[in-house]
């Protein structure tokens, strides 16, 4: 085996949040993003959580994540070269610049010189004591300003015991003011004794450029050439160049909670480890702006801040991931799987090859290669198992390798009989039993000998009753059966040497990968599906699932790799990145945490089953970009609260903006109270968290005060509200950070609805008193009135009684004559309408007429004629309008229906309409003048010719059906019939469009000839039946719906095997049903005649 032996830094056992020397992802703020000059001097964090930015020339910037807003010279600030930014113990700002110091506080801005005392007009730092002393150092000696008193100090003056005039830094321990200068540190006890410490004492250089405390007590001192750790008093540690540093000079220097430091230096950004000694750096290679360092802040959620030159600030997240790739000693960036021994080593399958990663004292002190040339059947290793033998089994596709004590043993291909080379996974479900699954089944190698490696052959496939080829996931469950899963998504069941196919509540497409937590629940992870959490009920033979999917807050659904921490999370690897999922004590998702790109996570893609929670409690992600990682104590995250700041206000378009208010008096939060006029009642309130690690992944959530119930979390960072009621308004701001910390005090802000006069109790008393006033004389006003108008009515009533009798009586004479007349005119039209007994004669007794007049009259009317004893011609017309019109139009169509056959002879059906349309036209035409009279008919000619019967029809507007459900063909041109179940009924022939009048002289009718068999049963009628409104809804209240023309198709098949009285019956009765209570609209006949 090939062994590359080297000391790689993998930071994350650091216990610190570190990073290799690798390209990082630093976020830029300079003047493109607000800042006011890209050089800054210095940086602070307020206690409001507000970054507060000295810069070079561009005053002082005030920065709430979002936002920058300046503090300069127009403001009051005495110079715009900000070196040192400070906040004392009642929240005043202190800056100072080369000319001078200026306060920014409650009082208002102030400003002090040499001219008040100051020692020099160049200031350098600004530190305050446990006594509220504001101690100022500059050029030329340290200067005080007691708060209490707000002045000077003048008697107070260290210049000439101090070892040099030029003092650089502060710092007060608590106890202790230290002094960092050109020339050494000095540090003043409580009783004013001064001790100095220099480079004799072990100081790596007499200039101090900075200090920072510590842990436990601990000094640290910048110098001009490296870093000076001291402890009460003594140098404990030194480091420069030489430890790794990037440059001597030590510009800045912070250390994070859990020990580590960070230096910021002429040349760069240095990390170091005191717990090994070790060092990483970042420069502009790494994505700094610029290598020049002056400042660094580790905020509340240890985003560490630096300040550069001229690249403005760089924002670091030192992240929770970190990384392995080809480039750091294993065989290839594509991870296929991870493995840990019992020994701690890591093993990892790659696409070349398998490097193990030997690790002492939580660092890798060598990496063994092995690959083909070791032995291995083929370098692409998908899958390490261990058996309890202590061999090491290595899967691929092109079959299995079997070492030992580093060596190979075998190699296990299809010569060996197994279902198939390409080899998904493996894995030892009962001792010397080692179950290898394929792409093509299922291989149970029983181990029988080791020396040398003999087994015995069991292959599965679908054939033997497998539900799928390609396995992705074997595990023995709780109750001894062995879960298989397939890449088709399907999941089989081995108990007791039988293949099970259990019910599966859910159907998977494709299942990618699987994994049992400590709790013994197995999880299947999916393509495009999310995950489930699977469970066998073998007394059921089913499996029951629960899903947790995007919808959920994962990442993304398609899952390649499961597993579970120590801390009892689920972690998932996807195509974006990995997902957290914490569970709370009744093991309900408590949230879900995502990592991509932005969060550190430079892997992305995680490939199927390559993962590993190892047994410090460290978890591994292979991805297709190396190995990533995460360290125990990194995998809850920063568990702090995102405080919310309002950072904008407006109503109706107009922006109430407070920053000017706040550079009067330091106080940047917004008005306790805004009043908002009633007739502007729109208000929009924008929040933004003070969480600078990934602002854009906190949520937030609202309620008035008061109320129970806040809305739920979410990534919109604003509320508006419109049409409120006048009154005073508090809202209540919270939110919830990734790690889902839930802000503990929400924000709260006051705004009042002025009430509009009108809404006023004294106005709404007035228009009261002035409503009753008006309408008491109103009321007056009208008894007036009315009186005089009774007695004008009563009078006006008796003259209308008497016209009224005498016109009710002309009025009765007048409707009996034309009552009369009209049922005078009704037995006229009773001559020319044949009685039905007459159709029966002629049609045979299965035939019918349904005829319903909606008037005493009918403009609609049927008719019949026997031409010889084989041959008769009948029709239904339905003339223009109904009652006496249309009864009018009826006898002028009956007259021109007889002329037609009996006087011109004329027997084809099409013929007889066109004669029939000269006819009507001729009878409506008097000296050029015509009316627009007209009738839509449907006329049939049935001949019988020996055993044939023949139908003949022609019509206008008014179509032909013929219902027969044995019917096997219809006739050419004919329509199919169908019922509700779709099943042809009989076929419909389709009428001329146009009618019988004026608009259609010049139109000629078409002829349609059809054999008729037993049991046709022909049906023509008038829009009447299916145009009537009716019906009753569930509710039984009338609809007022047409009975359409399918309902009637479906009607009649419903009667169709009835005698001719019983359907005539049932139509009458259905229609007259559906009608209730509504008037008839329009006549209604129709005619049926069975064959």
């Amino acid at each position: 085996m090939r062994s590359l032996k080297f000391f790689i830094v993998l930071f994350f056992l650091f216990q610190g949040r570190m990073t290799l020397a690798q390209e990082l992802d630093f976020e830029n703020y300079s003047v493109d993003e607000g800042l006011a000059r890209s050089g800054v001097y210095d940086i602070i964090q307020d206690n409001t959580g507000l970054l507060v930015i000295g810069t070079e020339g561009g005053g002082v910037c005030f920065f709430d994540g979002v936002k920058f807003r300046t503090f300069n010279k127009q403001h009051g600030l005495i110079d715009n070269n900000v070196r040192r930014v400070f906040q004392d113990s009642e929240g005043g700002y202190w800056f100072g610049t080369p000319k001078g110091l200026t306060y920014l506080g409650k009082d208002g801005v102030h400003n002090f010189t040499s001219e008040d005392g100051l020692e020099d007009n160049f200031v350098r730092y600004i530190e305050e004591d446990n006594k509220k002393n504001i101690w100022i150092s500059t050029n030329n000696g340290v200067s005080l300003i007691n708060l209490n008193e707000f002045k000077l100090e003048k008697k107070s003056k260290f210049n000439f015991s101090l070892p040099h005039r030029r003092v650089r830094s502060l710092l007060f321990d608590g106890q202790n003011m230290w002094f960092g200068t050109d020339a050494g540190l000095g540090k003043l006890d409580s009783k004013n004794n001064l001790t100095i410490y220099t480079s004799i004492n072990g100081l790596t250089h007499n200039r101090v450029l900075c200090m920072y405390q510590g842990l436990n007590g601990e000094l640290l001192v910048g110098t001009n050439s490296g870093l000076t750790i001291m402890k009460e008093g003594q140098v404990i540690e030194t480091y420069t160049v030489a430890e790794g540093l990037t440059n001597d000079r030590i510009m800045a220097v912070s250390v994070t909670e859990n020990g580590n430091v960070y230096l910021g230096t002429s040349d760069g950004f240095s990390i170091l480890n005191r717990k090994t000694g070790l060092v990483a750096t970042l420069t502009e290679k790494n994505g700094l702006s610029d290598d020049r360092i002056r400042n660094l802040l580790i905020d509340d959620h240890q985003n560490v801040w630096i300040g550069t030159y001229f690249g403005g600030i760089m924002k670091y997240t030192p992240g929770d991931f970190f990384s392995i790739t080809k480039a750091n000693g294993i065989q290839a960036d594509a991870i296929l799987d991870l493995f840990e021994d019992e020994n701690g080593n890591i093993f990892v399958g790659t696409i070349d090859g398998v490097s193990q990663l030997k690790l002492k004292n939580n660092l890798i002190q060598e990496i063994v290669q092995f690959g083909e040339e070791e032995g291995l059947i083929f370098p692409e290793v998908n899958h390490v198992v261990k058996d309890h033998q202590g061999y090491y089994w290595y899967s691929t596709s092109s079959g299995i390798s079997v070492f030992k004590g580093g060596k190979q043993i075998r190699n296990i291909d299809m010569d060996d009989e197994i279902v198939d080379s390409d080899v998904s996974m493996i894995k030892e479900v009962n001792p010397n039993e080692m179950w290898v699954g394929t792409v093509n089944g299922l291989t149970i190698l029983k181990v029988k000998n080791r020396d040398p490696l003999e087994f015995d052959v069991h292959n599965y496939t679908t054939s033997d009753g497998l539900s799928g080829r390609m396995i992705t996931f074997i595990e023995k469950d709780k109750n001894s059966n062995v879960l298989i899963a397939y890449k088709e998504g399907a999941i089989d069941v081995f108990s007791e040497d039988r293949i099970v196919k259990p019910a599966q509540s859910e159907l998977l497409s494709e299942v990618n990968t699987g994994f049992m937590d400590a709790d013994k629940n197995i999880w299947v992870g999916t393509e495009g599906e999310g995950m489930f959490k699977v469970h066998y009920n073998p007394e059921k033979v089913e499996i029951q699932m629960e899903r947790i999917s995007h919808d959920d807050g994962i990442i993304s659904n398609y899952v390649y790799s499961i597993t579970e921490s120590q801390n009892g999370n689920l972690w998932i690897g996807t195509e974006k990145g990995v997902s957290k999922i914490v569970f709370n004590s009744q093991k309900q998702i408590e949230y879900v945490r995502n990592y991509g790109a932005k969060d550190g996570f430079k892997g992305m893609e995680c490939n199927v089953n390559s993962i590993l929670c190892d047994s410090k409690g460290n978890i591994w992600f292979g991805t297709v970009r190396g190995i990533h990682y995460l360290t125990k104590e990194n995998e809850n995250g920063v568990k702090k609260e995102a405080t919310v700041r309002i950072i904008k206000i407006e109503s109706n378009g107009y922006n109430f903006d407070w920053f000017k208010s706040a550079l009067e008096n330091a106080d940047f939060n917004p008005p306790s109270a805004i009043e908002i006029p009633y007739s502007k009642n729109y208000i929009e309130i924008t929040f933004k968290a003070l969480f600078l690690s990934s602002p854009e992944k906190v949520q937030y959530s609202w309620k008035f005060k008061n109320a129970e119930d806040w809305s739920e979390f979410s990534s919109k960072d604003y509320i508006h509200f419109t049409n409120l009621d006048p009154g005073v308004y508090t809202v209540q701001i919270r939110s919830r950070t990734p790690e889902n910390v839930i802000l503990s005090e929400p924000v709260e802000f006051t705004f009042t609805i002025v009430e509009p006069f009108y809404m006023n109790m004294w106005f709404r008393i007035f228009m009261v008193i002035v409503l009753l006033g008006i309408g008491y004389l109103i009321y007056l006003w009208r008894v007036r009135n009315l009186k005089k108008q009774k007695l004008a009515l009563e009078k006006i009533v008796e003259e209308r009684t008497e016209e009224i009798s005498a016109q009710n009586e002309q009025l009765f004479l007048k409707n009996t004559e034309i009552t009369d007349s009209i049922n005078y005119a009704k037995r006229i039209q009773d001559t020319i309408i044949p009685a039905e007994s007459k159709l029966k004669s002629l049609l045979g007794m299965d035939s019918f007429v349904l005829f319903k007049p909606k008037d005493i009259v009918s403009g609609d009317f049927y008719w019949i004629r026997e031409v010889d004893e084989n041959t008769t011609i009948f029709c239904v017309a339905d003339c223009t309008g109904h009652g006496v019109p249309g009864a009018m139009v009826s006898l002028v169509g009956v007259n021109a229906l007889n002329k037609a056959v009996g006087e011109f002879g004329i027997l084809k059906p099409s013929e007889i309409l066109d004669k029939v349309n000269l006819l009507l036209n001729e009878a409506f035409s008097s000296e050029g003048k015509s009316v627009a009279d007209g009738m839509d008919i449907a006329l049939c000619k049935l001949t019988k010719k020996g055993d044939k019967v023949m139908l003949e029809f022609s019509g206008g507007n008014n179509p032909l059906w013929v219902f027969n459900p044995g019917r096997k063909l219809i006739p050419e041109g004919a329509d199919a019939i169908h019922n509700e179940e779709d099943e042809m009924i009989g076929f419909s022939v389709k009428p001329n469009k146009f009618g019988l009048g004026k608009d259609f002289a010049n139109e000629k009718f078409t002829n349609h000839v059809m054999e008729l068999v037993n049991g046709d049963e022909v049906i023509i009628f008038t829009d009447g039946y299916a145009d009537q409104f009716g019906g009753r809804s569930v509710a039984d209240k009338p609809m007022g719906k047409k009975f359409k023309y399918s309902r009637l198709k479906q009607l009649i098949f419903n009667v169709y095997n009835e005698n001719a009285e019983f359907q005539k019956e049932t139509l009458d009765v259905t229609i007259e049903e559906w009608r209730g209570e509504l008037e008839q609209i329009d006549d209604i006949c129709l005619m049926g005649v069975k064959i």
